[in-house]
């Protein structure tokens, strides 16, 4: 019996956001706006709904509370919402994770009390030169995308601490560049196609978590990456040449 319920409400629930016109969306208030969300924890939630769109009414019923983060996880968005930018002056935590992004608009990198972003299972594989505007930006989570690189704009975000490439086709690193993170204390960089690590990744003495395993190369070794973080970075100075 519960279970009929429930797929009655599905079925319910489906048409409306199959059917609405882009930009706007509506659906039941109980369905989209949870008001303790959005005026207690500063919180716009509209996550796993497998939606295309945004619901207008959930902008519109976060306007004037300094929403501080935002979850549209696990949806079909294909673009960045451009209402986001009507929170901008209060908006420090974004997770577009698990949706279809192919590229980030200008309404992401305009942003800029952003601290934590997440962009984990989308589609993209390069970052817009514009996202250096997001000066406080201190996480960024990219696993499971297509980059074949570290995208550039990353090394002029300086208050960055913690980076996460997992599970992409990352195919080189370069150490030069990563010491322009001051602060970077986490880089995980597993399941790509590093042929080699540069011995000068050992010089980015910020680092307290490295992650390299599941790439191809030979050194170093499954057992020296199992020692940690602090044995790996040693391992990789005692191979820099010679100057």
């Amino acid at each position: 019996m519960e279970l009929l319920k429930y797929l009655r409400g599905r079925i319910q629930e489906e048409p409306a956001e199959a059917t609405a016109p882009p930009g706007g969306l509506t659906l039941p208030s109980h369905n989209t706006v949870n008001i303790h969300n959005i005026t207690t924890l500063k919180l716009l939630d509209y996550s796993n709904k497998q939606a295309e769109a945004v619901p207008d009414e959930l902008f519109q019923a976060a306007a004037s509370h300094a929403i501080s983060s935002v979850n549209f996880s696990k949806n079909q968005l294909s673009s960045i919402p451009s209402r986001l930018l009507e929170l901008a002056p209060s908006l420090c935590d974004v997770n577009l994770g698990f949706n279809k992004l192919m590229s980030c608009g200008p309404e992401l990198c305009a942003l800029i009390k952003l601290q934590h972003l997440d962009l984990r299972n989308n589609l993209l594989c390069d970052l817009p030169a514009e996202l250096r505007s997001l000066s406080s930006l201190r996480s960024i989570t990219l696993s499971f995308n297509r980059f074949r690189r570290v995208p550039e704009v990353l090394y002029e975000l300086h208050s960055l601490e913690t980076l996460l490439l997992g599970n992409n086709q990352v195919s080189s690193v370069e150490p030069a560049l990563l010491q322009r993170l001051p602060v970077l204390s986490t880089l995980d960089l597993a399941n790509n196609d590093l042929l080699q690590v540069p011995p000068e990744l050992g010089l980015c003495s910020s680092l307290r978590c490295l992650t390299l395993e599941g790439n191809p190369f030979r050194t170093p070794r499954a057992a020296i990456l199992a020692k940690g973080t602090e044995s790996v970075l040693e391992y990789l100075r005692d191979r820099i040449p010679p100057s």
